[in-house]
């Protein structure tokens, strides 16, 4: 889910000028968060905690925008309205690039290793719960 605010991103399809205008616009906003969770809840049994881990996702997505996409970055969260823009200055801010998002993605990837040898699941059950059987059983393979 945390991934979502990042459709704007698909802007790049109808060139670069597009990318620089558009990401970091409509999919970063509070009314993209607020769609996104209610599509999100409405599909889910537990409604109230898909909702309250959505609107944490989405947010944690938008607070390692700020840090780790370089300064150059700023969020419209307030998107359609132009102002103000969200960005967070050097020394808060490290380049997407970075040790810093590398150190990151590996410890994260490693808390989805985790959960997925003592939960025995991940989020690809959400797309085919046969992979996801063997996606558990691999990473239980390479933890054992």
């Amino acid at each position: 889910m945390s991934i979502i605010p990042d459709v704007d991103g698909l802007s790049l399809i109808f060139g670069k000028e597009s990318y620089d205008t558009y990401h970091h616009t409509v999919g970063h906003s509070l009314l993209f968060a607020a769609l996104t969770t209610a599509i999100a809840a409405f599909l889910a049994k537990e409604k109230a905690k898909c909702a309250a881990l959505s609107l944490i996702s989405f947010h944690a997505h938008l607070l390692s925008d700020l840090l780790g996409s370089g300064a150059d970055w700023t969020i419209l969260y307030l998107w359609p309205r132009p102002a103000p823009e969200w960005r967070f200055s050097p020394p808060f801010v490290w380049e997407l690039s970075s040790w810093q998002n590398s150190v990151i993605t590996a410890l994260l990837l490693a808390a989805v290793a985790i959960i997925a040898v003592r939960k025995r699941r991940t989020f690809i059950e959400f797309f085919s719960e046969p992979i996801d059987a063997r996606v558990v059983a691999t990473i239980q393979k390479w933890t054992s």
